[in-house]
Order: structure tokens, then sequence, then C-alpha cells
């Protein structure tokens, strides 16, 4: 009588246990998230930049957030705006390095939510030929001034 216990009990816990390394060690099924990215750049006509092998690093990290670098589609104009000091700033200043441009305004919540993590990512990436410009929308400097004051931000 023990030993058909010990049966009833042993084999569906090893059936289960077979079940359960057959499951984790199947291949998964459809692509991977990044292979998912490559589908989607093909649907659209878009391709992938190689990255040189110097770059590898930086690549690596833009595919584990999802970002895909592409070439150009075309120049950008050479836009020449005043930082919070009057000096001006030129798109063509920053030539060569990764350019996060935001727009935005004081009054606008999303913008006063984001400018946190904003900063996070600006110091995290600062060391790193990363620039991060926020575009006021026409506001005086000195109201601009203040709300980098208050949210204690040091990006442009």
């Amino acid at each position: 009588m023990k030993k058909r216990v010990y049966v009833l009990i042993i084999v569906p816990f090893a059936l289960l246990c077979i079940m359960l390394a057959f499951y984790l060690l199947r291949e998964p099924e459809g692509p991977i998230p990044s292979e998912r990215i490559g589908e989607a750049q093909r649907e659209e006509g878009l391709t992938r930049v190689e990255t040189k092998p110097e770059d590898k690093v930086s690549a690596r990290f833009f595919e584990e957030m999802g970002v895909v670098q592409m070439e150009p589609v075309a120049v950008p104009a050479d836009v020449t705006l005043p930082d919070l000091n009057g000096r001006p700033v030129s798109l063509s200043d920053l030539k060569g390095k990764i350019l996060f441009v935001n727009f935005w305004a004081t009054w606008c919540p999303p913008c006063r939510e984001e400018m946190p993590s904003m900063e996070k990512l600006h110091t995290r990436l600062k060391q790193k030929d990363f620039v991060m410009v926020a575009i006021d929308m026409q506001e005086p400097a000195s109201k601009v001034e203040a709300f980098f004051k208050e949210f204690k931000l040091t990006f442009m």
C-alpha cells in the first residue's frame, strides 16, 4: 500500500517536472523585440545604420532602449537660439553628439511631469556625447529660469 501511495505522488510530480523542463527549454515563439523593430523598419522602407566597432556600447544601449538608429533623411537646418544666459546655441555646434530635443512650456502639465525624468537621463548620459536641449515655446527667460531652479534642471 505504501508503494502505491509513493507511486501516485512521485509519478505525477516527475511528469510535471518533465513538462516544465520542456516548456522552459523550448524555442521562443515569434521574433524577439529587436527583430520586431527590424521588421517594422523593412515594412516602412527604413534601414538600420551600420555601427562602427567603437560605437558598439552606444549601439547596445540604444537597442536595449528600443531606439533604432537610422540614416538621416535630410540635413537639418542650422537653427540658432539663445540659451538662458543669452548666448547663441546652434545645431551645428552640437554636430556629432547624440541630441535630445524637447519642445515644452512651463504651463504644460505633461512637460512638468517629464522634466525630472529628463534630468535623470541627462545626468546619466552627459559624459557620453549626449546633449539635451529643451526649447521653451515663447515664454520669458525669467519664467523659464524660475522653472529650471524649481525643478533643479541642469540641461540646456
